[in-house]
């Protein structure tokens, strides 16, 4: 049915895998035609795959041309008007058909003006181990945060990316608090906003 031989088949785990692979048999087959292919080129249709962060081709002192790709990693997974990740530079880009990341979802009012911003917001609250395990959702609207924990019901409102010193230590003894009640039922809303004190809503 392919018209091909078997040897001339191969399986591989995904898109990115096969775009690598058909590049470096470009490569291969241009190996001794150094004048006919031009490396601008290549990299340039390379950078257009949607989940290429960048790329380097060059030639070895045995005339072997080198391709190195580093892909984009994904840091968040947007669910607005579209869904697209966001890698750590605030660059989206279209997520996977199979989608293997586990990525913390964020929604609200996002643009490409935003980006940005909610990148650092999460690169901030990722300081914490305990948030950056617990956090699974990040509620945005224009510089005011709110996000969801998977072990606890409640949302925490954080406010603006700002005192997250501050914010962080009232979150932990509040939730060690419910973790020896076991009332954490009871709250739906913990805001953090408020310098010396936390307040919650039932």
């Amino acid at each position: 049915m392919l018209n091909a031989d078997a040897k001339d088949i191969i399986f591989t785990s995904g898109g990115t895998e096969s775009n690598n692979l058909a590049l470096k048999g470009l490569a291969y087959f241009y190996k001794n035609k150094k004048n006919k292919i031009c490396l601008d080129s290549i990299e340039s249709l390379i950078m257009k795959n949607d989940y290429v962060n960048d790329v380097t081709l060059y030639y070895t002192f045995d005339s072997k041309l080198n391709i190195e790709i580093n892909e984009k990693i994904p840091l968040l997974e947007v669910q607005s008007n579209q869904k697209y990740y966001l890698d750590e530079s605030g660059k989206s880009f279209p997520i996977l058909k199979n989608n293997p990341f586990k990525l913390p979802v964020v929604k609200g009012e996002i643009n490409k003006d935003n980006f940005l911003d909610i990148i650092k917001f999460y690169q901030t609250i990722s300081k914490s181990d305990f948030l950056k395990n617990e956090l699974i959702e990040i509620f945005y609207n224009p510089n005011d945060y709110k996000i969801r924990l998977k072990s606890y019901d409640f949302i925490v409102e954080w406010g603006q990316n700002k005192s997250f010193n501050r914010k962080l230590k009232k979150l932990l003894v509040f939730c060690n608090y419910l973790n020896n009640d076991k009332k954490q039922s009871v709250y739906r809303n913990v805001n953090l906003k408020f310098k010396n004190q936390v307040v919650t809503t039932s």
